[in-house]
C-alpha cells in the first residue's frame, strides 16, 4: 500500500524552506556583523536582538490569533535582515563615543541619545510600509494580512531592544576589539586584514561621493533615467497571481467519445496508463473515471507522479 497523492507534501515542504532559510538569513546576518564590527562582544550585543524579536513576535502571532504558517514564517525571514540594523546603528555609534575617549556608561547613554532620532525614523518608515500590506482588501489582503502585521510587530520589538537591552550591555561590558585591537591569532589576523579593504573600499566611496556632489545635476539626471527608463521593461516581466509550483506531478484528462461504454473508458484508460510508464520519469499513475471535474462515464483522469 502507498499514498497515492498527499497535498499536504507542498504545503509542508514550503514551511521546512521557510523555516530553513530563517535560519540560514540569522546566521549569514551574525556571521555580517562579526566581519564588520571586528568583535564577538559587539557581534553578542547586537545579535541578542534577533531571537529576542523573533520570539517575542511569537506573543504578537498569538494575540492576533494567526498561526506559524508560511506567511507568518516568511515574515520572520524577511525581518531577519531588519531586525539587527537598529542594534548595529545604535552599538556602532556607542563605541564610536568609546574610541573618544569616555566611559562605557557615558558612551552608552550619549551614543544611544545621540542616534535615537535616526532609529526612530528607520523603524517607523518600515512600520509606514508593511502596516498598509496587513490591511489591504480583497483576496490578495487575506494572503497578506499576516505578514504584514507579523514584520510590523517584530521591527516594532527589535527597536524596543535597541534602545534598552543594547545600551545596558554596552555600559557594562568592557570591548577591547572595540577600539581596534583584533589580537594575533589567524583570526585576528583574518579581521584587520577584512578591516582595511574595507577601509580601502571607503575611501574609493569617498571619491564617488566627492563627484556626485560636485556633479549634483549629473546624478539627479542618472537617477531619473535609472526610473523612467526601468518602465519599458515591464512588458518583458511576466504577471500571475502567484507562482507555479513544481510539485513533480501532473495530470492527464482524456475523454472517450460521448455515449460510450464505461468499459471502453476502463480499456482507453489502462492504455493510456501503460504509455505513461514508458517514461522512465514516471513513478506511478492513478487513473479515475467519472470523479471530481471530469464527471461522465466517458471522462478519465490520471494522476502521474513523477520522480522529485
Amino acid at each position: 500500500m502507498t499514498i497515492v497523492r498527499d497535498a499536504s507534501v507542498g504545503i509542508r515542504n514550503s514551511v521546512a524552506d521557510v523555516k530553513k532559510t530563517l535560519t540560514e538569513g540569522a546566521l549569514l546576518t551574525i556571521a555580517i556583523v562579526f566581519l564588520f564590527l571586528g568583535s564577538w562582544r559587539s557581534t553578542v550585543i547586537t545579535g541578542l536582538t534577533l531571537p529576542i524579536a523573533l520570539i517575542g513576535s511569537f506573543l504578537f502571532i498569538y494575540a492576533f490569533g494567526f498561526t506559524l504558517n508560511v506567511l507568518t514564517l516568511m515574515a520572520l525571514s524577511l525581518s531577519v535582515g531588519l531586525l539587527i540594523d537598529d542594534a548595529i546603528v545604535v552599538r556602532e555609534n556607542i563605541v564610536r563615543h568609546v574610541m573618544l575617549g569616555k566611559d562605557h556608561h557615558t558612551a552608552a547613554l550619549e551614543g544611544t541619545r545621540e542616534i535615537g532620532l535616526a532609529v526612530l525614523a528607520t523603524t517607523f518608515s518600515i512600520v509606514a510600509v508593511f502596516l498598509p500590506v496587513g490591511f489591504m482588501g480583497g483576496i490578495i489582503g487575506r494572503f497578506f494580512h499576516q505578514f504584514g502585521l507579523t514584520v510590523v510587530a517584530a521591527v516594532l520589538i527589535s527597536m524596543f531592544v535597541s534602545f534598552t537591552l543594547d545600551p545596558m550591555l554596552s555600559s557594562i561590558w568592557h570591548d577591547p576589539q572595540a577600539e581596534g585591537k583584533f589580537g594575533r591569532g589567524p583570526l585576528g589576523r583574518m579581521l584587520a586584514w577584512f578591516h582595511r579593504r574595507t577601509e580601502d573600499f571607503s575611501d574609493a566611496y569617498q571619491r564617488v561621493l566627492g563627484w556626485s556632489l560636485a556633479h549634483r545635476k549629473s546624478v539627479l539626471a542618472l537617477a531619473l533615467a535609472s526610473f523612467f527608463g526601468s518602465f519599458p521593461l515591464m512588458q518583458f516581466v511576466g504577471s500571475e497571481f502567484v507562482p507555479e509550483p513544481d510539485l513533480s506531478e501532473l495530470q492527464v484528462q482524456f475523454a472517450t467519445p460521448v455515449g460510450a461504454a464505461l468499459e471502453l473508458s476502463a480499456r482507453k484508460a489502462l492504455q493510456a496508463e501503460a504509455a505513461l510508464r514508458e517514461f522512465p520519469e514516471v513513478r506511478y499513475t492513478y487513473a479515475t473515471i467519472n470523479t471530481g471535474f471530469a464527471q461522465g462515464k466517458n471522462n478519465v483522469n490520471i494522476f502521474v507522479q513523477l520522480l522529485p
